[in-house]
C-alpha cells in the first residue's frame, strides 16, 4: 500500500494470524530453489550446457552463499535460441507470452497449462488476501494485448485472475480520452490496473474532464515499472484513493 500513513484508507490489511519464522522459510527457499537448479540441469539443454561450461552443477548450491558460483543467463541466449530452454517438449506449450521489444528483438517465454494454471491460482490468492478483491468489484483493465503474440502475459492472466475471482472485468487496451470516461462512467469500476504511466497519463488527462473523486475508484494498481514518489502522490490526490504496487505478473 502505497498511500500516506497518516490517511485513512478503507483498504487496510489486517494483521496476518500467523507468521512463519525466518529459519523455516529460508530452509524452504533454498529446498525449491535447489530442486529448481537440478530440474534445469536434467531437463534443460541450454542450462545444462551452461551449467557444464561454468564447471558448476546443482549439487555444488548448498546455501545462498553459493548463488554465486552460478552462471548468469544473458537476454541475447534467450532471444537467439528461447526453445533451448525448453524442459517438457513442445507440444505441451499453450502460451507464448513476449517482452515489448523497446529495446531490442522481444524475448519469447513459452508455457504449459500447468505454468498458465499456477500463475493464475496463485495470484487469485494474492489479489483476494492483499488487494481485498472480491466478486463484488468491477475491474478496469487497460493492458494492451500486442500484436499478434501477447506482450508480457498482464491482459491475458489478469482477464482471467479476476474471472476467476468472480469479479465483472472491462478489458478494451487503450482507448481515446473521452471514449475512457464514457467507461468509467457507466460501467462505474471500483479497480483501475495498468502500468504506471498510464494510469499517470489518464489522471493527467481525465481531471481536465472530469472530477476523478466522484467515479467511485476504491483501489488503483500498479505494476511493470518504477513509480516516482511524486507521481504516486499525483494519482492518490487526483482519485483519492489507495495506491498499491505490484512486481508484475
Amino acid at each position: 500500500l502505497l498511500r500516506e500513513a497518516d490517511t485513512p484508507s478503507q483498504n487496510a490489511l489486517k494483521p496476518p494470524l500467523y507468521r512463519l519464522a525466518r529459519s523455516i522459510l529460508e530452509r524452504y527457499e533454498l529446498l525449491k530453489l535447489k530442486q529448481t537448479l537440478l530440474y534445469a540441469y536434467d531437463a534443460s539443454p541450454f542450462y545444462h550446457q551452461l551449467f557444464n561450461k561454468n564447471h558448476v552443477k546443482p549439487r555444488d548450491i548448498n546455501s545462498f552463499v553459493d548463488l554465486t558460483k552460478l552462471p548468469m543467463t544473458n537476454p541475447a541466449d534467450l532471444q537467439e535460441n528461447p526453445r533451448s530452454f525448453f524442459c517438457v517438449p513442445e507440444k505441451n506449450f499453450i502460451k507464448v507470452f513476449t517482452t515489448s521489444g523497446t529495446t531490442s528483438a522481444p524475448k519469447k517465454a513459452y508455457l504449459t497449462r500447468r505454468d498458465i494454471n499456477t500463475i493464475i491460482n496463485s495470484s487469485v490468492a494474492g489479489m483476494r488476501l492483499i488487494y481485498h478483491i472480491t466478486p463484488h468489484d468491477i475491474v478496469r483493465l487497460t493492458f494492451e494485448e500486442g500484436y499478434g503474440t501477447e506482450i508480457w502475459g498482464n491482459r491475458y492472466c489478469y482477464e482471467h485472475i479476476f474471472g476467476k475471482i468472480g469479479a465483472l472485468t472491462l478489458v478494451t487496451g487503450r482507448l481515446k480520452i473521452e471514449d475512457e470516461l464514457k467507461m468509467l462512467l457507466e460501467y462505474k469500476p471500483t479497480v483501475f490496473m495498468d502500468v504506471s504511466s498510464r494510469i499517470n497519463y489518464l489522471t493527467s488527462e481525465l481531471k481536465k474532464l472530469h472530477d476523478l473523486d466522484t467515479l467511485g475508484i476504491t483501489r488503483i494498481l500498479l505494476g511493470a515499472e518504477p513509480t516516482p514518489n511524486s507521481m504516486r502522490k499525483k494519482i492518490e490526490k487526483a482519485w483519492n484513493t489507495d495506491v498499491f504496487m505490484g512486481y508484475g505478473t
